[in-house]
């Protein structure tokens, strides 16, 4: 799913009142101590919330139900414009302007219409979603297709795939052409009561200019004029192959073109997340460590805040209860928005030992509960230096536990995560 389309469903649902998995306010707080691009914390956040990928899931399932549609549209306009061109050339004494006015006439009108609304910047209708439970995602998935920063997008999406229909039946109509022409033998007329002869001439040398270059053979003016109210089966071939010449040049070729110039219009307004929005913007100044203050004379008391951590992207991440299993078992859980592998809890010297080998030769994120309480002694120091990981230390706090003490003691563990440059998270 692309990242900032979750993102932006996890936006509109929130505004919505949806009740999430898991708690965004919660999550916000845990990505405050991760470093990275803001953007990219945003995403993960949205990731976080939507645990039970259900929101994830709602989209995917829409995005398929819309790629089979679009598959059997497809299909359905290749077999219309076979259809459609086998019946109109069941005959064989053929009008060839009344022909080619059949197989083009109303793919060019679509594609006038199209260049119109490219130019006075008319939005195509947008596909509803193809599901109804849950309502409110059904209902947000629709609104999101006409939020700002993604409906640039989704209009040349749309207009993308109406050239893909486009081509499909254009395509069923030049093999069900070319499929006659060789195994028929057709007589190709044409007629007019206000033309005369010089003036069909000419507009058929204008018809055929482009289809003679690129090799297609075009009757001369002495096959046209024998060609009036008449059929002339020596002449048929040039008339047959200018025909499939003109479905080529002027139907299929601007098609395709227009199909090019709205895939690279399409991936080139790639929808990015609007953070200038109020609702990021929130979020943004919760993740701002630096306090502001407009008076000159007031200096703010020295708060320690543990550094940032920048968690890589590939890399092992454990989390380990040191000597004593936090009151809240699943105390790993998304912290600094972060899926952590549990190892349980680390006392002796053997799984001191066992922890080390393990971590040896990789990248090691090592989450490690510690009780706020507890006195950093220095065997626990030196065996949390010597597992060579990424250390973040989680404090947690017993209940019934001396404020006093507990003070000095969570003071302590800053300044020993300050000296080996730990990151701390406190009461977890």
């Amino acid at each position: 799913m692309n990242p900032t389309h979750h993102t932006e469903l996890i936006r509109l649902l929130e505004q919505r009142g949806h009740l999430f998995p898991a708690d965004p306010a919660a999550i916000t707080a845990q990505l405050r101590q991760t470093d990275g691009d803001i953007t990219d914390k945003l995403h993960r956040r949205a990731t976080l919330i939507d645990r039970d990928h259900a929101i994830a899931d709602q989209w995917q399932q829409h995005c398929r139900h819309r790629q089979w549609l679009h598959y059997a549209a497809l299909t359905a306009w290749a077999i219309i414009g076979f259809v459609g061109t086998y019946g109109l050339m069941q005959q064989t004494a053929l009008n060839f302007f009344v022909v080619l006015l059949g197989v083009l006439g109303v793919n060019t009108v679509m594609l006038m219409i199209w260049c119109v609304n490219l130019i006075l910047r008319r939005d195509l209708p947008a596909l509803p979603p193809f599901f109804r439970q849950p309502e409110i995602i059904s209902q947000t998935i629709a609104q999101l297709y006409h939020e700002p920063n993604i409906r640039p997008h989704a209009t040349w999406r749309r207009s993308m795939i109406s050239h893909q229909l486009a081509l499909s039946g254009l395509g069923g109509m030049f093999a069900a052409a070319l499929l006659l022409l060789l195994v028929r033998q057709y007589h190709f007329t044409w007629e007019s009561t206000l033309l005369s002869n010089e003036t069909l001439t000419q507009v058929v040398g204008l018809l055929g200019w482009l289809p003679e270059i690129l090799g297609f053979d075009v009757p001369d003016s002495t096959a046209i004029l024998a060609s009036r109210n008449q059929a002339n089966a020596s002449n048929a071939a040039a008339w047959g192959s200018l025909l499939l010449g003109s479905l080529l040049c002027y139907g299929l070729v601007p098609r395709a073109l227009a199909w090019a110039t709205s895939v690279w219009q399409m991936r080139r307004l790639a929808p990015q997340l609007n953070l200038q929005l109020p609702y990021y913007q929130n979020i943004s100044q919760k993740w701002q460590r630096k306090i502001v203050d407009s008076d000159a004379d007031y200096t703010p008391d020295l708060i320690r805040s543990s550094p940032q951590i920048s968690l890589a992207k590939n890399g092992a991440y454990w989390a380990i209860a040191l000597d004593v299993l936090p009151k809240n078992h699943q105390w790993y859980q998304d912290v600094l928005g972060q899926e952590w592998l549990d190892l349980g809890v680390v006392a002796s010297r053997e799984e001191w030992a066992d922890l080390a080998n393990r971590a040896a030769g990789q990248a090691v994120q090592l989450l490690v509960a510690v009780r706020a309480a507890q006195t950093p002694d220095r065997g626990t120091v030196r065996r949390l230096a010597g597992v060579g990981a990424n250390v973040v230390l989680c404090l947690w706090v017993e209940e019934g536990a001396d404020s006093g003490s507990l003070k000095e003691r969570v003071a302590q563990w800053h300044e020993l995560a300050e000296q080996y440059g730990w990151v701390w998270v406190d009461n977890i």
